[in-house]
């Protein structure tokens, strides 16, 4: 059986910080909307406080009903992925937690894509936990899945990887060297970027022929690191997750003003051609 990663108490608070950013803001607009879907929460925190208490059984069921009522519960799958895994319906958990891989995936690219850059830096000590629930679920999908290809595993070990890299983003201390962010026009000498590797193009966005321009928002931190990275136009099969991983890796001597290092915004155009 899958050892559980995540405590009782860590999974209860990410359920709880949960509730408001799902709520607020959907990967899909739908649930919302629906009557039936503002009982979501209280079903899924019964289930979860079922599996706490080693109800399994008990907690599947009303985790079943969380996710019926709403397919975008990211907690729900996740906790619903964990008890399935500890009955030993080593199956079912795998869907579950790729499931909630796959949201985690969804919602943060949707945030970055349309809520303002304050909106995501005010909100940090939330999204952390849901992206790292959502890493931890991918995870755990590797570790139950024995079949996969080498293009599946790398697949999904880059989608652990994007989710888990974010998450690092979202500390309070992480942003602490871009807490003052500086525009080009407002330096005294712009940050000089000494390398930018170039994204590797996917195999299946190869197969579907999908092509066009991932484009980032970025800081260039007083401390040289890439922090703070939003991409604000997205392709799907991988590519964006690719833009991201090479935008991290930039090297770069900070930007300053009157020659002390700072903070500096940057946008990122990476294109993707079929060839």
């Amino acid at each position: 059986m899958i050892k559980p990663r995540n405590s009782a108490a860590a999974i209860l608070c990410v359920a709880a910080l949960s509730c408001s950013l799902l709520s607020g803001a959907r990967v899909e607009a739908q649930t919302s909307a629906q009557p039936e879907a503002n009982r979501a929460p209280a079903t899924r925190a019964s289930g979860i406080e079922l599996y706490r208490q080693g109800d399994d059984a008990g907690a599947i069921a009303a985790l079943r009903l969380a996710v019926k009522r709403d397919k975008n519960d990211l907690v729900a799958w996740r906790v619903l992925g964990l008890a399935y895994g500890r009955l030993g319906k080593l199956g079912d958990a795998r869907k579950a937690h790729e499931r909630a891989a796959k949201i985690g995936e969804q919602f943060l690219l949707a945030q970055y894509e349309t809520a303002p850059l304050d909106y995501i830096l005010g909100r940090q000590a939330e999204l952390k936990p849901l992206l790292d629930a959502a890493a931890d679920s991918a995870d755990q999908y590797l570790q139950l899945s024995s079949n996969l290809s080498k293009k599946k595993v790398s697949e999904w070990q880059e989608r652990a990887g994007f989710l888990r890299d974010m998450a690092s983003l979202m500390g309070h201390d992480n942003l602490a060297g871009a807490a003052k962010i500086w525009s080009t026009r407002d330096v005294t000498t712009k940050a000089k970027i000494l390398s930018r590797p170039e994204p590797q193009y996917t195999e299946a966005a190869r197969e579907h022929r999908i092509g066009g321009t991932v484009i980032i928002r970025a800081v260039l931190a007083a401390d040289g690191q890439v922090r703070a990275i939003r991409p604000i136009r997205t392709l799907p099969y991988g590519l964006t997750i690719k833009a991201v991983s090479a935008a991290r890796q930039i090297k770069f001597i900070p930007a300053t003003v009157d020659g002390a290092p700072v903070s500096q915004a940057i946008q990122l155009e990476y294109n993707f051609h079929v060839y």
